[in-house]
């Protein structure tokens, strides 16, 4: 069953969009991740929400064991408070 980590916190989105795109350059070919989307909250400025997809929960937890994965979040600033939505994809439906 396939799975999505949401992930929302406040930061500034160049900031977020770089450290995304750093960490799965240097993330390739070790990561779990299929696919992530980067948002920018419209209604909340300054609030970034990544979409972040896994082929299952267990894949996401290894993901997180990853010394790329620990490596990538070191470098966010130490008070960042990060809410974490998980979510088991049922269907996917595509138009």
């Amino acid at each position: 069953m396939g799975f999505i980590q949401i992930m929302e916190y406040e930061m500034d989105f160049a900031r977020a969009l770089d450290e995304s795109e750093r960490y799965m350059r240097e993330a390739k070919g070790q990561t779990y991740v299929r696919s992530m989307t980067l948002c920018s909250d419209k209604k909340r400025p300054g609030v970034v929400v990544a979409v972040i997809h896994f082929d299952s929960y267990e894949d996401a937890l290894k993901n997180n064991d990853l010394e790329v994965t620990k490596n990538g979040s070191a470098d966010w600033p130490e008070n960042l408070e990060v809410k974490f939505t998980d979510l088991d994809v049922v269907r996917h439906i595509v138009a």
